[in-house]
């Protein structure tokens, strides 16, 4: 199964991304938004981790998108960023 290559490496960004990538996806699709501090209630109320400085979430929320670029260049398709 394809992996993006900035997930190789098992760290607190890479799993944290693995787990919002699809709540990130949906959201977008729905053209909504969320704030870091409001991404680190949902994972806590859904017991996907614990709380972390808000400002943590940059580095997952970047590997998403660094992701999604990838992705995109490996289908030969534009994802909106």
């Amino acid at each position: 199964m394809w992996q993006p290559e900035n997930w190789a490496v098992n760290t607190w960004s890479s799993g944290t991304a693995r787990k919002v990538i699809p709540l990130l996806v949906s959201l977008a699709e729905a053209g909504g938004t969320i704030t870091y501090g409001e991404l680190d209630k949902l994972i806590v109320k859904r017991k996907w981790g614990h709380h972390v400085h808000a400002a943590a979430y940059a580095g997952a929320c970047g590997s998403v998108g660094s992701a999604l670029f990838e992705l995109g260049n490996r289908l030969k398709i534009d994802i909106p960023r």
